[in-house]
């Protein structure tokens, strides 16, 4: 097994801070120390039932994956449709699941073998609604006959088995940011209980059974780890923040803090009070900040997320990831700007705050607004260019729609509308739910704007986002972890004023126009026009962005700002020189102009306009 140290990798990306509200270009120096290496990879198919040992697994976004088996992608439920682990029901560690090419067998003692075929989605059958640690979440009944296995072996009359399914949407990891417990969007799971997974480090676990009684010593199946992983000293998986194994690397998201399913003897079913006990003397957090998340509860084991998929294999290396940033000023930030209502006016702002959707400010979220017509089709400045003659202001708690000669709007941002109806609709073919806002606003909008079907939806963050499109390998994907609400494709767009000074040069006078009319997010001045281009990472103040794909221009662009009045520029002029050039993109963009850069978040953060 060959040991590597001190190797190195330059990736570029960008950084925009706020010391004189400067942009600097990064060079980022990847370095990595050799922490341990895998002992062992073991996926669990069902929730709480003893997992399989593999040689080798496929690292997803959303867990491990061996052929078709998902990590916790099966899960049993009660009566009522609640979520059964062992904390409920200890007697499921006598469950041993094995891998048979295409089949999941399930044995248990003298029971003849369960045996369910991994290509069946079951989609035939009930759709069953649950709660997870109070997120919900889908999945599809699994049948009678696999219902009635469960219900003989376990003795348990009410349980059935349900399989997660792609298109459901998924729960969001809990991730320990700035003192608190967050759900992050970004970082999916199925039935797992709060990250895709779970590094034990085996020097941890000896030094635990150092301080246990003979008969009361444990082994890594008490803390059921995705990955088992020999480091050089106990604990010190508590300092790894990034780990490269393989070609896969991971994201800390907390510690794992732990309960009585560790007490539960993995040959046995049965219950003693070790290693809680234990535990709770020499691992209970330390610092105040943790004290007031986990309060006694021990910690053992980190959750990670994902963020490079790959393979990883038993005897494979774990690396401890850290880089070395290096800048260069390449500009600033002018403006940033939000659009509550799609497709209608944008309101500037001094500062606001990047979540993983969108821009947020006091409470209003971008694009959370949308108008449909009387068959739910979602509007835009393509049918509707008369939008951009509305303006929006905020007004404290409420957002204020305004049309020259008619009453002002007044729309309480702290109201979700949930009283009223659900709507559905599809942006681009994507289905997304929200809320209609009421007659009184559908009504301001249809007078104003002379269409009698129209109506105002608003999105409520409980509801499915939906997904943020990539350009990946030579393909568009949906990045599912990449959550949008109402926007055409992406969280984020930025747009170089110099590439619009460069754009006006070559059109006449009479049809110069702004960067209103590419209606970004962040307005950014470079040093050259383009420079955008080439971005593929980009921090401002404590927020960080990724490149998703360029920014296909439409006939929106062609809309006046000011009037609402169309015209053929600048599509014409974009269309000589930007459009696509490599035969991948020209696959798949055509002759569709390129004009900003869209981005997806990273790490959420405040961001400011300078003097």
């Amino acid at each position: 097994m060959a040991k590597i140290n001190s190797t190195q990798f330059v990736y570029p990306f960008i950084l925009v801070t706020f010391a004189a509200v400067s942009v600097f270009l990064i060079w980022r120096k990847l370095r990595m120390r050799k922490v341990g290496y895998i002992k062992k990879i073991i996926i669990y198919p069902i929730k709480s039932v003893t997992g399989i040992e593999l040689n080798s697994a496929y690292c997803s976004k959303t867990g491990l994956q061996c052929n078709e088996c998902s990590d916790r992608s099966f899960l049993l439920v009660d009566e009522n449709n609640r979520f059964i682990t062992l904390r409920k029901d200890s007697s499921l560690v006598l469950l041993k699941p094995t891998l048979h090419e295409d089949e999941l067998w399930i044995q248990c003692g003298a029971h003849k073998p369960l045996k369910i075929k991994l290509s069946d989605d079951f989609k035939q059958n009930k759709i069953i609604e649950t709660k997870v640690w109070d997120q919900p979440i889908k999945g599809y009944d699994c049948g009678d006959e696999v219902a009635s296995w469960f219900q003989e072996v376990l003795d348990r009359p009410g349980y059935r088995l349900i399989k997660y399914s792609s298109e459901f949407p998924l729960r969001s990891s809990l991730v320990e940011n700035g003192g608190k417990i967050k759900y992050a969007r970004d970082r999916p799971i199925i039935f797992q209980d709060g990250s895709p997974y779970l590094i034990i480090n085996s020097k941890s676990i000896k030094d635990l059974n150092s301080k246990l009684e003979e008969c009361d010593r444990v082994s890594y199946r008490n803390f059921r780890p995705s990955i088992l992983v020999e480091s050089e000293e106990p604990f010190s998986e508590d300092n790894w923040k990034q780990l490269r194994i393989g070609d896969t690397s991971f994201q800390i998201c907390k510690p794992c803090e732990r309960c009585k399913v560790t007490t539960i003897n993995p040959d046995t079913g049965e219950q003693s009070s070790e290693p809680l006990n234990t535990l709770r003397n020499y691992r209970a957090a330390e610092n105040k900040i943790q004290k007031a998340l986990y309060g006694t509860t021990p910690l053992f084991g980190v959750g990670f997320s994902l963020d490079t998929e790959g393979q990883i294999s038993v005897a494979v290396s774990a690396f401890l990831i850290w880089r070395k940033l290096r800048m260069r000023k390449v500009g600033f930030v002018k403006k940033i700007i939000i659009y509550p209502i799609k497709s209608v006016t944008g309101v500037e702002l001094k500062s606001a705050f990047c979540s993983k959707n969108c821009l947020e400010f006091n409470g209003c979220l971008d694009r959370s607004f949308l108008l449909v017509d009387e068959h739910n089709k979602f509007i835009t400045l393509r049918k509707e260019p008369s939008l951009v003659l509305l303006k929006l202001s905020f007004h404290e708690d409420e957002l204020w729609v305004q049309s020259e000669a008619h009453e002002t709007l007044k729309i309480k941002l702290s109201d979700d509308f949930k009283q009223n109806k659900l709507v559905e609709t599809k942006v681009w073919n994507q289905t997304i739910k929200a809320y209609d806002c009421g007659d009184e606003i559908a009504s301001w909008f249809q007078k104003v704007l002379d269409r009698p079907g129209y109506r105002l939806i608003k999105y409520s963050p409980e509801l499915p986002s939906r997904p943020t499109s990539i350009e990946k390998r030579g393909k568009i994907e949906y990045a599912r972890d990449k959550a949008i609400i109402f926007h055409d494709g992406c969280q984020y767009h930025i747009v170089n004023t110099k590439s619009v000074e460069d754009l006006n040069s070559r059109l006449e006078e009479s049809k110069r126009l702004s960067y209103r009319n590419f209606r970004p997010s962040i307005l950014v001045e470079a040093e050259e026009p383009f420079a955008e281009d080439n971005w593929m990472k980009l921090k401002i103040g404590d927020a960080s962005f990724e490149y998703c794909k360029p920014n296909e221009r439409c006939r929106v662009t062609t809309v006046n700002p000011d009037t609402g009045e169309q015209s053929s520029e600048p599509l014409e002029t974009l269309r000589k020189y930007r459009s696509a050039t490599n035969k991948v993109q020209k696959s798949l963009y055509g002759t569709s102009p390129f004009f900003g850069t869209n981005l997806s978040l990273n790490v959420e953060g405040q961001i400011s306009v300078g003097d």
